[in-house]
């Protein structure tokens, strides 16, 4: 059964990713609620790519509510597993502490028919057969990538370290930024290949923008929904 179990056991429901990644663009509920703040903390680790303790410390989850999302039937097994130790140590906490963690653990493995736990690192297209949305998985330090120039090489990665660097030392908002970009649909598709040696440096917030540019739309507002975005990798 998805959910919890006591005293230490977890299974993601089937589907909880895209679930989560819904979630995480409209989060549900009010902001008091365990599933809101769990749109929000999937929305920060996907899309805005902060790591797992800055995103758990960020939320700063109330003991109360850590509570609440183990007992709710409704949405049971949407916790998302990564977090699943630290939220049980929250519930059975008095005050908020983002060190706090349930040392063992037993999490269901993820079954054959569901996305898969570690995808390829970069954008992997959307499969027919059998059914699969697309996928993105942000390498290790990307941000790291694209903070620095890359020497006087004039390619994909030095556009998007001017992305970045509007986005994070002009202040300018995404679609200011990428607007301004002019991002020619050839880079796009060289960002998005499989085979590139910097492929997944793409900023999870724009991945949908590179796939449409990729497919020669240069109107700054296109953009291909349902693309499931994955965590940054560990660094």
């Amino acid at each position: 059964m998805a959910g919890f179990t006591e005293p230490n056991q977890y299974e993601p429901r089937a589907g909880w990713r895209r679930t989560l990644a819904e979630w995480a663009q409209s989060p549900p509920g009010n902001e008091a609620s365990w599933q809101h703040q769990i749109g929000m903390y999937w929305r920060w680790r996907t899309v805005n790519g902060l790591w797992l303790r800055e995103a758990w410390e960020e939320l700063g989850m109330e003991p109360t509510t850590a509570r609440a999302a183990l007992v709710d039937l409704t949405d049971s097994g949407l916790i998302p597993p990564e977090v699943f130790s630290r939220l049980l140590a929250r519930s059975k906490a008095t005050s908020v502490n983002p060190e706090s963690n349930v040392a063992t653990v037993v999490i269901a493995p993820t079954p054959p028919t569901e996305l898969p736990a570690a995808p390829e690192v970069g954008y992997t297209p959307p499969s027919s057969n059998p059914p699969r949305p697309a996928l993105y998985q942000p390498r290790k330090d990307w941000r790291g990538k694209l903070a620095n120039p890359p020497g006087f090489v004039a390619n994909w990665v030095a556009e998007l370290h001017v992305y970045w660097r509007r986005r994070t030392k002009l202040g300018q908002d995404l679609e200011t930024a990428w607007k301004g970009l002019q991002f020619h649909p050839t880079n796009a598709a060289t960002a998005l290949h499989n085979d590139h040696v910097d492929r997944g440096s793409i900023p999870p917030e724009i991945i949908g923008r590179v796939v449409a540019r990729s497919q020669g739309n240069t109107d700054p507002d296109a953009n291909v929904d349902g693309i499931v975005l994955y965590p940054e990798l560990s660094v």
